[in-house]
């Protein structure tokens, strides 16, 4: 004979409960609580300035020369400086890049993070600020926490430079703060949100070099300037001291052995070796790891470089918040000005840089900009509630034979 084991029916309800609420969780917005970008941008390594309360505090174990990944909520070490010849506890990467090798004509917006001093100049975009995205360098700055965190140009660029410009939005958006929004931080001081005040002036970390770094695993070349005040400088073969203008190109971080080279001097650059190069791009689309007529840099400098009085198109108020373009055998011009990123102000000052592909910047700031809430969930059609409806019902009926369980007796 053949019997049936009674199932209890709370059971069944409760399980029928977690499907109904889950269901409730994806359909309804109001139970999203992050406030982060609908998309965020890949996660970057990145690095901290000598100054910055991360580095300065010994207990965290980060230093300015090694490259960083967020290991949420906290900045942790990814990649030590020895890795990659910077030995000295006083070296200090001042820009970093890996190869960009994106196609003539492909748009793109830049992503950059901004000095201490900076202010910004340009209000929260209109439309943005009605999307919920409501954040930018001056509003940061305002807080006192503009220094830690990631913006990205409301313009769009080619690697033609000024000429390739596209769109007439000469602003920025947050889209990454210094401390964990949703997961998609720098793990970096003062560990407050996009939407605080540092009402009692919390000294900033400052992201002074980022980029991202591709697919997880593999090898991994990236190209380094240091501060010129970095004692490893002198022992790089070629480097043109004090030498924070020189690029030096490391093939592989990930191998654990250090094999930099000389990427590139500040002569190569039309720069001379007192200029320090502060935000870095890098489109080596020739010889790898060689300097040559198809390849294209993108910096910008340090306030104090000399340079910054030469250079074709420098604006006088501001030329540290200017991005600058060189090639091999040529002198370096405007690239992208202070004024087309929203940095108006005097001492505003670019740190660091990267690019982003894009063919929207309006849209793509409203995807990867940090929100003041939580992205909209797509409404569901009625078509959509009767096949949840569906699998609700499938699910607890699947359930329902599990439990039960049919023995034979003979």
């Amino acid at each position: 004979m053949s019997r049936w084991k009674t199932v209890p029916f709370r059971n069944i309800a409760f399980r029928l409960g977690v499907v109904l609420g889950t269901a409730g969780f994806l359909v309804c917005p109001q139970f999203a609580l992050a406030a982060r970008p609908c998309q965020p941008l890949p996660a970057p390594l990145y690095s901290f300035d000598v100054n910055s309360p991360s580095v300065l505090d010994i207990t965290d174990q980060v230093t300015a020369s090694a490259l960083l990944i967020l290991v949420d909520p906290d900045a942790t070490i990814d990649i030590p400086g020895n890795q990659i010849g910077l030995n000295d506890p006083a070296d200090d990467i001042d820009a970093l890049a890996t190869n960009s090798l994106i196609q003539t004509g492909t748009s793109f917006v830049i992503l950059f993070s901004v000095s201490r001093s900076t202010t910004g100049g340009a209000v929260v975009n209109a439309a943005l600020g009605a999307a919920n995205v409501p954040y930018n360098v001056a509003d940061q700055a305002g807080k006192g926490q503009a220094a830690g965190d990631q913006y990205m140009s409301l313009k769009l660029f080619t690697s033609a430079g000024p000429n390739g410009q596209r769109g007439t939005l000469d602003n920025n958006t947050l889209s990454r703060n210094q401390y964990n929004e949703g997961g998609t931080g720098f793990g970096a001081d003062p560990p407050i949100g996009a939407a605080a005040t540092n009402f009692v002036a919390v000294p900033e970390d400052n992201v002074n070099a980022m980029f991202d770094p591709g697919a997880p695993t593999g090898p991994l070349g990236v190209f380094i300037s240091a501060s010129e005040l970095s004692p490893s400088l002198g022992l790089f073969p070629g480097v043109n001291l004090p030498g924070g203008a020189d690029i030096i190109f490391e093939p592989d971080v990930r191998d654990g052995v250090a094999t930099p080279n000389l990427f590139a001097t500040a002569t190569d650059l039309g720069l001379t070796n007192v200029d320090d190069i502060d935000g870095l791009v890098v489109i080596d689309d020739g010889v790898p790891g060689v300097f040559d007529a198809s390849d294209i840099v993108l910096f910008s400098l340090t306030p104090t470089s000399p340079s910054l009085g030469t250079i074709v198109g420098a604006n006088a108020v501001n030329p540290a918040a200017d991005v600058f373009i060189a090639r091999s055998g040529t002198q370096p011009t405007l690239f992208a000005s202070a004024a087309s990123l929203g940095l108006q102000n005097a001492g505003d000052d670019i740190d660091a840089l990267d690019i982003s592909l894009c063919t929207d910047a309006l849209a793509c700031a409203g995807l990867s900009g940090i929100r003041d809430q939580a992205c909209p969930v797509p409404a569901v059609s009625e078509w959509g509630v009767a096949v949840i409806a569906l699998l609700v019902l499938v699910f607890g009926s699947i359930l329902i034979r599990e439990r039960n369980v049919s023995v034979l007796s003979v």
